[in-house]
């Protein structure tokens, strides 16, 4: 175990690389962080105060300035003392005490749940960082200390932390570009998360210790031999893979350790871009470059400032290996990343740097309510390996790996996005669902009566993507719900001789809302739409006792007159759906409504599998269509919802398809035994011939899915003779 840091240490580290630094800032926080946590121990029985003091050594080795090292010290003694912030912006300064604000954690809110917890304390310190970046280097040191001490926590919460640790912090460091940090996180989180593989692999490569280096000081030997003959002053190291990145590669290739033949890396390190350049010609001069594994990050930095050559080679004996190539500035900023640039002074937050990642994930803290959305957002995206594309005018566009052309368009703009009707891909047009590579080019094509689809969230990659997809339905779905509510009351109205225009006009459902705790007439409306509210009962509200005890004046239009069982039209119509659902419900799911009638266009009849849009009509219920039926792509925007499959939707749907085949002996035959073979039944058929000997076959058949309506018609395909399968609507 290594020696534990003092004081001092800390004191030579800033000194070496800030000698002007207040180093007496440093000892008084030493000292207010003693007395802090005077008499508290740490899990291991060792005295709280070695934490802090351990995090500002990291912190130091960042090369960050004063107030950042006293932050580390300090950021434990709000939470675990009766320390204020205000105590410490009294004693060390507004800087100081805002830092230390930002790595303070909710601990006197009571939460719904642990993710819920950890969601609003990543919330509070995206703020934090947004203002002062520092904030997020701290938090990191403090969380590589907390992962290097615990193995004296108890297994769940080790799990627990690791897992959360190699879910956000370790993907942080790597868009920081804190490589060190980034490496050492992962393999700690792999050490508790994954014991038994971690052990078993860490054997594997300590059997092999000697022989690999006495192999890397060979290729160095070599490598600086190369780069002596050509007059190039670099400096050359070799290094293995750290154990995550074998074991993830492992994972990926599904291969065994034996098979990963790549598991040292050597750096080449530069004065110059131009000397960078000239070794990779070296490289590949010397040694056969493998195809397809050269990267130039030099002319196309990552996302986090990265700028490297990296390039594999067949080596000595045969041998796979990686060689990075950078400048020595390159370097620094690899290892340290934004610590490396991080320029303070006196005064400054530093808040004119932030880039656009850190102010992407203010927007989401910011949109995203729900805990669980807002941290799949967060792994989901922010932290993935990126692609690098391109628009026709060569800008670049730098997009998680994964991403598609609609993921592009959002990049580009939120209106390009939400109108995006197709896209060419290196010239080609393609389907919008197509994940993008690297050095894509893309010409987004927008049509202006174009809107967002529901149905892109399948495949959409980024949460900026995703949140204006979600955005527009929530505002479509409150549309509908209120229109669908202003029906529903109305007609329940009409009963007493009232309206909704009547009402509103006259302020009496304004009045009606804030009487059921609701800030306005027109959320009540959504609150009926959406079924959380009975039109009675907000009728209630709007009736005098009189008009109440004399009940509804009006029959309906089929002269079914009401009766004191009832309490109005609607429930009844309401009722009558709820018992049709219940008997007839087909496995869907219609957002922002409930218990409402739903029911299969037979136009299109859809079935499980297929994309399908809903459409409220007045007094059926929810239609639902393919969503490219023309009558559903044609209909009122207005009216349209989202609808979807449940997970198993269960019972058969009737559909038609029509083959076209050449009038040959024994085809109804082969065609009846392809529905036969795969549990399909066929309803009716229609088959008749056409001049040419070419026979139009009709076959309306009852499917459970789409799956298996496509696999039968995929068959019919491969008959011989067949010239067209599809599916088609009957007159």
């Amino acid at each position: 175990m290594a020696e534990p840091i003092r004081i001092q240490d800390i004191i030579q580290k800033i000194q070496a690389s800030k000698p002007d630094a207040n180093v007496d800032l440093i000892q008084k926080a030493y000292v207010f962080a003693a007395q802090a946590h005077e008499g508290q121990t740490r899990k291991s029985g060792e005295p709280y105060l070695m934490h802090p003091v351990a995090v500002g050594g990291l912190v130091a080795d960042l090369h960050l300035d004063e107030h950042a090292i006293c932050a580390a010290i300090l950021h434990d003694t709000v939470e675990d003392s009766d320390a204020t912030v205000e105590d410490i912006e009294e004693l060390f300064g507004p800087v100081v005490a805002r830092l230390v604000d930002g790595l303070t954690k909710l601990s006197k809110i009571k939460f719904h749940s642990n993710e819920e917890r950890q969601a609003e304390n990543f919330r509070k310190m995206i703020v934090a960082m947004s203002r002062d970046l520092r904030v997020i280097l701290v938090k990191l040191a403090d969380r590589l200390h907390n992962m290097r001490t615990l193995d004296v926590m108890p297994e769940a919460k080790q799990k627990r932390i690791a897992q959360e640790t190699l879910d956000i912090y370790a993907p942080l460091a790597n868009r920081l570009g804190i490589n060190a940090i980034k490496q050492e996180l992962e393999d700690l989180s792999f050490r508790y998360l994954f014991p038994s593989e971690y052990k078993s692999l860490s054997e594997k490569i300590a059997q092999t210790r000697k022989a690999r280096e006495e192999y890397t000081s060979s290729v160095i030997d070599k490598i600086h031999d190369l780069i002596k003959q050509y007059d190039l002053d670099a400096s050359i190291s070799g290094r293995p893979k750290h154990l995550f990145s074998i074991w993830s590669k492992m994972r990926r290739q599904r291969i065994d350790f034996e098979h990963v033949y790549d598991l040292l890396g050597f750096r080449i390190c530069t004065d110059s871009e131009k000397d960078c350049y000239q070794a990779l010609g070296l490289v590949h001069m010397h040694w056969r470059p493998i195809p397809g594994r050269f990267k130039d990050y030099i002319a196309l930095p990552k996302a986090n400032r990265y700028r490297s050559l990296h390039t594999a080679v067949i080596g000595p004996d045969g041998h796979r290996i990686e060689i990075q190539i950078r400048t020595r500035e390159m370097h620094e900023v690899a290892e340290h990343g934004v610590a490396a640039h991080w320029a303070y002074k006196e005064g400054k937050s530093g808040k004119g740097q932030e880039t656009n990642w850190i102010k992407q994930l203010v927007e989401w803290q910011r949109e995203l309510k729900d805990p669980e959305d807002f941290l799949d957002t967060i792994k989901l995206d922010l932290f993935v390996d990126d692609i690098y594309s391109f628009t026709p005018n060569g800008d670049l566009r730098v997009l998680p790996r994964g991403s598609t052309p609609i993921d592009f368009a959002y990049a580009i703009h939120s209106e390009v996005g939400d109108t995006c009707a197709g896209a060419l891909v290196n010239g080609r047009m393609v389907p919008l669902d197509t994940q993008l590579r690297n050095g894509d080019m893309i010409e987004v094509k927008t049509k202006k009566d174009q809107k967002p689809n529901p149905d892109w969230l399948r495949f959409v990659r980024t949460g900026r993507a995703k949140n204006c997809i979600r955005a527009y339905q929530k505002k479509t779905q409150r549309v509908i719900a209120l229109e669908l509510g202003r029906e529903l009351l109305d007609k329940e109205l009409k009963l007493y001789g009232k309206s909704v225009a009547k009402v509103m006009k006259k302020k009496e459902l304004l009045e009606a809302a804030k009487q059921m705790g609701l800030h306005s007439d027109e959320e009540l409306l959504v609150q009926v739409g959406t079924q959380k509210l009975r039109p009675s009962k907000v009728t209630s509200y709007l009736l005098s006792p009189d008009e109440q005890e004399r009940g509804p004046i009006h029959a309906d239009q089929t002269g079914m007159e009401a009766d004191d069982s009832s309490r109005g039209l609607v429930n009844r119509i309401t009722e009558s759906f709820r018992r049709k659902v219940r008997r007839q419900r087909t496995g869907i799911r219609v957002d922002g409504l409930s218990d409402i009638l739903v029911r299969t266009a037979k136009c299109c009849q859809p079935v499980p599998g297929d994309r399908i849009m809903g459409y409220v009509t007045q007094t059926q219920g929810v239609s639902i269509h393919h969503n490219m039926c023309v009558n559903i792509v044609t209909s009122d925007p207005s009216r349209k919802v989202n609808a979807y499959w449940e997970n198993d939707s269960g019972g058969l749907f009737p559909t038609w398809i029509r083959v076209v085949c050449e009038n040959t002996q024994g085809k109804l035959a082969d065609m009846s035994n392809v529905f036969s073979s795969r549990q399909i039944n066929i309803l009716n058929a229609n088959c008749h011939a056409s001049v040419g000997e070419v026979a139009t076959n009709d076959f309306e058949v009852v499917v459970q899915n789409s799956s298996q309506l496509e696999g039968a018609m995929s068959a019919m395909r491969n008959l011989p003779g067949v010239v067209s399968v599809e599916r088609f609507k009957p007159n």
